[in-house]
């Protein structure tokens, strides 16, 4: 989501971006470090809106969060695992969800397109995979537990309660968001360098 702290005017995704475009350079945009799906979620807003911004690279979702509270940045791409607390109370704005639907967490705040602002949505997604080579049948029935687990009330209530959606699908829809996401994600990651730390 994007997050503002309360003493910026901007009330949507779009006033943020106006203001921005007004005032190349501000409002600062902290997040949870170079190369994190916060990061990248910044480099994409900036991509898919043409505007200038400072940002700030801390080292993990919960600093930067103490520190838009307190004031020291103005924005924030943000996952909601980071947030809820500052949230709620009021210590922090939520103003545009960048996915394709709303936060059932968050029903009224409205989506990036919704907005008018395309080509900017970051989702954390996790998934279950196996070895190449494992055999047809032993996926079948992994794919079968997990899609049975994930549908059932208690354990989508625990998921929700720690801001991961249930999000059951097959196999192949797991091999094509893989493929759609790296066409997304791969141009950013090697235009900045990045790699994993080992």
């Amino acid at each position: 989501m994007i997050l503002v702290h309360p003493d910026v005017p901007a009330r949507s995704a779009a006033e943020l971006i106006a203001l921005a475009r007004a005032r190349p350079n501000t409002p600062n945009f902290g997040h949870a470090g170079t190369g994190t799906p916060n990061h990248l979620g910044t480099e994409r807003l900036i991509r898919a809106t043409g505007i200038q911004v400072t940002q700030v690279a801390y080292r993990g979702g919960a600093p930067a969060i103490t520190d838009l509270v307190a004031g020291v940045f103005q924005a924030s791409v943000s996952d909601y695992a980071s947030a809820p607390t500052a949230i709620q109370g009021g210590h922090v704005r939520a103003i545009g969800i960048p996915a394709p639907q709303r936060l059932d967490l968050l029903p009224d705040v409205p989506t990036l397109a919704e907005q008018g602002i395309t080509g900017a949505d970051v989702l954390s997604r996790q998934g279950v995979v196996v070895p190449s080579g494992t055999p047809a049948a032993i996926v079948a029935r992994l794919q079968a537990e997990l899609e049975r687990a994930l549908r059932n009330t208690e354990v989508a209530q625990r998921l929700r309660s720690v801001s991961l959606e249930p999000l059951p699908g097959s196999s192949e829809q797991m091999r094509d968001l893989i493929a759609s996401e790296t066409q997304v994600w791969a141009p950013l990651i090697r235009e900045f360098g990045l790699t994993l730390d080992s």
